[in-house]
């Protein structure tokens, strides 16, 4: 959750009431503060936020940009306050350095900071003698060309090809590299999933074809077109194609993706929606129901003991959910409810956070990649 756009430049992630910051952006007021990742946001102006909700908590921290908060964190023992004055946040990059002198961006966007934001990390990683880069491209929606022809220009040499533009008459249209390279990499892997989308898709293709990277994940989302809406004075408006993104070698992108060296998949229940209820319909064993599949999923994920996750409710089934209403200091009555599944799903989601390292195969692909 990106504390606003006025505000002080963490994400965090609720631990059952307990906020954790999980991301400090890079320049941020938070940054600046020495905030750091891991540290326990305990009081804000005075007010302890333990077992708030996460609404309460970001309107407790935003506030107008050049105004000042305090906030006392948990570190480890000690508790570290910091008056941090607020800012404008419009960070959409995210970028550490891991175990073994790896560097690892996060790229949430393709913004107008996104190219400068992501030559801030470049240079952090120069100057640590970082050669070998993880871009993680995943749930990354796409955004602006320049950003994308930007950051590909740091890996691409100057005046090749990093995207090609095929407008409806047949004619194209070359984007090239600035060829702004401040250092050169020994090994790219790039993280993309199906939720990977248009710039990211480009750049992914660009960097596989023209910078050696090596991608891993699932085949994106395949949206290679440009597309222009029309507004008429009579209020009506038509969109229609200008023209299809291509990658550097002419391969198309669009209803095709960008095909992973590496196909690997992330826990199923990573990757899905979750059952809606409606009214107070509850499920018991014997049953079958999407909401019963999606609270397999949980119970799986965190290491339960289910024998299936079809939607079926069996008696393993049973016995899992009641160890898990058990340990919530719930009624270990069987029944599958809103309640529960809210439950189950906030405990999943806690479980990925606290357990990256080990639930994020994909990750973990690219880090064996790293280490070959």
């Amino acid at each position: 959750i990106n504390l606003g756009y006025e505000g002080i430049g963490v994400s965090f992630f609720d631990n059952n009431g307990t906020f954790i910051v999980d991301k400090v952006f890079k320049d941020s007021p938070a940054d600046k503060s020495g905030v750091q990742s891991g540290d326990i946001i305990f009081k804000v102006d005075g007010t302890e936020v333990t077992g708030k909700t996460s609404d309460e908590l970001v309107t407790l921290v935003k506030g107008t940009s050049g105004s000042k908060v305090t906030i006392v964190f948990k570190r480890g023992t000690e508790e570290v306050t910091k008056e941090i004055t607020r800012g404008n946040i419009s960070h959409t990059a995210f970028g550490t350095i891991l175990a073994g002198n790896i560097g690892y961006i996060e790229l949430s966007s393709f913004g107008e900071t996104s190219s400068a934001e992501f030559k801030t990390y470049l240079e952090e990683f120069k100057a640590a003698g970082v050669k070998k880069i993880i871009i993680d491209l995943r749930n990354n929606g796409g955004g602006s060309l320049n950003a994308l022809v930007g950051i590909a220009s740091n890996f691409i040499p100057a005046n090749e090809v990093i995207l090609q533009q095929k407008f409806v008459d047949g004619s194209i249209e070359y984007d090239k590299s600035y060829g702004t390279a401040i250092d050169t990499y020994d090994k790219i892997v790039i993280l993309v999933n199906n939720n990977s989308a248009s710039a990211s898709e480009v750049l992914t293709a660009a960097l596989q074809e023209k910078a050696n990277a090596i991608v891993v994940g699932k085949t994106t989302y395949g949206k290679g077109l440009v597309q222009t809406l029309k507004e008429f004075s009579d209020g009506s408006a038509l969109k229609y194609t200008q023209a299809a993104w291509l990658s550097p070698e002419g391969n198309s992108i669009q209803d095709v993706g960008v095909l992973p060296d590496f196909d690997v998949s992330l826990h199923p229940v990573l990757t899905q929606s979750f059952y809606e209820f409606t009214g107070d319909e509850s499920f018991a064993p014997d049953s079958v129901s999407s909401a019963v599949k999606d609270a397999q999923l949980c119970l799986d994920f965190m290491g339960y003991a289910v024998d299936r996750t079809d939607g079926y409710y069996s008696v393993a089934t049973e016995a899992a959910v009641n160890a898990f209403k058990t340990e919530m200091g719930l009624t270990a009555d069987g029944i599958l409810n809103k309640e529960v599944l809210s439950s189950l799903q906030a405990a999943m989601v806690r479980t990925w956070y606290l357990n990256k390292t080990t639930k994020d195969t994909q990750m973990n692909k690219a880090l064996e990649l790293m280490n070959e």
